[in-house]
């Protein structure tokens, strides 16, 4: 998937279609100052948002676009990642665009399918044809038409579902159609895998006072749930959840800050279920808008989670860390990317260790070569 040298008649189809499935060195380079170099990059949107897999789920290896240090799912794997992104990109938000996409289908069909086969795909877009040719699937779905939005959105789901079958993601669906028919649900039924913390930002988005005051108690677990989520992964926009499929734009910084200033307001930043030491001395700065304490506390968390050998806390609380220095400095340093290397090879992460290789040979390199004049 590391295409050095883009081109030819496959690339230029795949290209119609809105993907990108190239990385240059220099990509890789910039991964560390944008906060996102915990992700395996495999190429962008046209729209040029990075697409990175996330290694630590080697068995499925989810697909996540990028918008600097923040992150939001694109598909359960590279197997469903063709279907979903094409319907990101040509198929979402109206007939216009779908009726589009399916004149130059023909066209661009053989380049598309070859490239699904080789990321794993094995329905030979059966899955994304059924509903491309659908025409009460895209009059349905189309988000310009007059109509009830959540009858447009149950349509969506219905899509996206059909475009990516996998069991957590299915669950993911059913909770998110759960959550706009009733205004706010919690917890979700089931295991979500990598979609929980799009779950958790959702729920929290529709987190109202009236809720907040009815049930504190499961107010106070939504919340901690999205904040103990590795920040930054899964993200949504605000309100009712319309757009859990696209980037947040930078709605994720307020999500969690608000959520932190709840939990201070309830007294809840101690307890059990957020952690404790240096976790709880994070989210207390947070709830202050001191972010560049709050990152440098969750370093710290992720150091006393590594004397302990607890390498997935360590990491959860590493990219937390990464996120807050990147919403506080514009930036983010290779010190943590180093942190991050050690614990993946202290916990025997072969697939994060792999990763972040890549990315530290390519930041060292762009040190002495720009990308477009060359060596320096």
């Amino acid at each position: 998937m590391n295409r050095s040298e883009p081109g030819g008649a496959a690339v230029d189809a795949v290209h119609r279609l809105g993907l990108r499935l190239e990385v240059w060195p220099w990509e890789r380079a910039a991964q560390v100052g944008a906060g996102n170099w915990w992700a395996c990059l495999i190429g962008s949107l046209t729209s040029n948002e990075p697409l990175g897999l996330l290694p630590w789920y080697p068995e499925a290896q989810p697909v996540v676009c990028l918008t600097g240090c923040e992150a939001s799912l694109v598909a359960s794997s590279t197997a469903t990642l063709i279907p979903m992104a094409v319907f990101r990109t040509q198929l979402d938000p109206g007939s216009v665009r779908w009726n589009a996409c399916r004149e130059v289908w023909p066209g661009v069909r053989a380049a598309a399918l070859k490239l699904h086969r080789e990321l794993g795909g094995t329905d030979e877009l059966a899955s994304l044809e059924s509903v491309l040719f659908d025409d009460g699937m895209r009059d349905a779905c189309d988000q310009d038409r007059d109509g009830d939005a959540k009858d447009i959105q149950a349509a969506r789901a219905e899509v996206l579902s059909r475009l990516d079958p996998e069991p957590r993601h299915q669950a993911y669906r059913g909770f998110i159609q759960r959550l706009i028919e009733t205004g706010f649900a919690w917890p979700p039924a089931g295991d979500l895998g990598p979609w929980f913390g799009s779950a958790a930002n959702a729920a929290f988005s529709t987190l109202g006072p009236v809720i907040r005051a009815a049930d504190p108690a499961l107010a106070i677990t939504c919340t901690a749930a999205m904040l103990n989520w590795p920040s930054g992964l899964g993200l949504c926009h605000p309100g009712v959840p319309v757009h859990v499929d696209s980037p947040a734009w930078g709605i994720a910084a307020r999500l969690l800050r608000r959520g932190a200033s709840f939990l201070s307001e309830q007294g809840q930043v101690g307890i059990g279920s957020i952690g404790e030491g240096q976790r709880m001395l994070a989210i207390g700065r947070l709830a202050a808008g001191d972010l560049a304490g709050a990152w440098m506390a969750y370093a710290e968390s992720a150091a006393e989670a590594q004397t302990r050998g607890e390498w997935s806390a360590a990491w959860n609380d590493l990219l937390c860390a990464t996120f807050w220095q990147a919403q506080a400095e514009q930036s983010s340093s290779a010190g943590l990317l180093a942190t991050g290397q050690a614990i993946a090879a202290r916990g025997n992460w072969r697939a994060v260790g792999d990763c972040l290789a890549q990315v530290e040979v390519c930041y060292n390199d762009a040190e002495t070569i720009h990308p477009i004049t060359g060596p320096k």
